[in-house]
């Protein structure tokens, strides 16, 4: 009772939460800043329209921290546009003549917002790594450094050296979360979201959709953390009525080398060029594709702890059928079934579906889009989960509590 009383007091002598949350630029960037003509658009305009469509991820995060009277200021560090455009408006340009002009203007921005706490959202950490985080430390010395983190990092590094600098670490699932725990940096699981305000109000029946199967995302080719994706992929497509939604890069012929890890190698548009399209640019898009498919393929990264990924919860708050790999760990998040004959039962639990292997994945594919009741029923299992427990707003209510408890002890 007297820790809650201290922190209302602390909430009210504390109105204004000050937050720079720094995130990294999806691979869709430049093609959306294109077909919106942000280069048109004041600095402030751009933040809004990155924010609207998921470019900042999850885009609707700084408004909900502003329903709780946060002041936010969102930073996409290596969009070069953006960065520039906030040095135009606010007469920094003399950034430009020195080495790292981004970061310059980064400590320019973070000078004038002053916040009492950085997130380094994911991606972010990378682009401002421990030795830029000093010099971000010398200007806000009170500040807390926190990060959102679900990703590997780099071989030659520990998580108490690469993470040592930090005050605490929202942590994508328990096992990163137990990473931190173990070299003595502060954390606590925090797993990904769905954005309700992407999402249509209501999902289509299984019966009215136009996409049986389909993977939405990177399909592995070239990418030395997805090598098993792309494995999987490159045998379902020739398989099943996979369809493929990705901005594959073009076929690179060095991939002929037997020592490469991408030896044989082909984009899987030249597999199956009529299976394979152009991802959507549009957030809004693409949680239309997700809610008008019937199954979605999720494949994992190559890391060990790697698992609920952003693609569970967007699929399955979109009325998606989630088909996952690593579906042991997914049960943190989702109760998973791998039984088809539990699956058979009539009162069935199950809200994501696993499979074992490439094999596995093609049987349950066939027994799924056979029984149509049956999708259903999954499908309204995740979306009330999702919708009710992992959603933006939720996360966002449980990251503030969070963060008003760290500046009261920081205090």
């Amino acid at each position: 009772m007297t820790l809650l009383k201290n922190l209302k007091h602390f909430i009210f002598r504390t109105p204004n939460v000050r937050i720079m949350r720094i995130c990294p630029s999806p691979g869709h960037l430049t093609k959306f800043r294109l077909s919106n003509f942000l280069n048109e658009m004041s600095w402030s305009e751009q933040i809004k329209s990155l924010q609207n469509n998921n470019i900042f991820l999850p885009g609707s995060w700084a408004q909900e921290m502003e329903q709780y009277g946060c002041k936010v200021f969102d930073s996409l560090y290596d969009d070069e546009d953006l960065v520039r455009k906030w040095a135009e408006e606010n007469q920094h340009l003399q950034a430009y003549t020195q080495t790292n002009p981004k970061f310059e203007i980064l400590l320019k921005q973070a000078q004038n917002f002053n916040p009492n706490i950085i997130i380094f959202w994911t991606g972010g950490l990378y682009k401002v790594d421990k030795y830029h985080r000093t010099f971000l430390r010398k200007l806000l010395p009170n500040a807390l450094f926190i990060t959102v983190w679900g990703d590997e990092i780099p071989h030659n590094e520990s998580y108490k050296n690469y993470f040592g600098d930090l005050d605490f670490a929202f942590a994508i699932n328990s096992s990163y979360h137990k990473k931190f725990q173990d070299c003595g940096i502060r954390s606590i699981p925090f797993g990904s979201s769905f954005d309700t305000t992407l999402a249509p109000t209501k999902t289509l029946p299984i019966h009215s959709r136009n996409n049986d199967l389909i993977m939405c995302g990177d399909t592995g080719y070239l990418r030395p953390d997805h090598i098993n994706r792309y494995r999987i992929l490159s045998q379902l497509i020739k398989n099943t009525p996979l369809k493929v939604f990705s901005s594959e890069p073009n076929y690179e012929s060095n991939n002929l080398d037997i020592h490469s890890p991408f030896y044989n190698q082909l984009p899987l548009k030249a597999i199956r060029p009529n299976q394979v399209y152009e991802g959507p640019v549009d957030a809004r898009e693409y949680y239309q594709l997700l809610n008008n498919s019937k199954i979605s393929i999720n494949i994992h990264r190559d890391e060990l702890i790697d698992y609920g990924n952003l693609r569970c919860f967007e699929v399955c708050g979109s009325g998606g059928i989630l088909l996952t790999d690593r579906y042991n760990e997914i049960s943190e998040f989702y109760k998973s079934e791998t039984d088809i004959e539990k699956l058979k039962e009539e009162n069935v639990i199950a809200e994501v579906i696993g499979f074992k292997d490439v094999n596995d994945c093609k049987k349950k594919i066939e027994f799924l889009l056979n029984d149509t009741p049956l999708l259903q029923k999954i499908s309204d299992n995740a979306t009330k989960k999702t919708r009710s427990l992992y959603t933006v707003k939720a996360r966002s209510k449980f990251m503030f509590n969070t963060l008003l408890n760290l500046l009261y002890e920081a205090s």
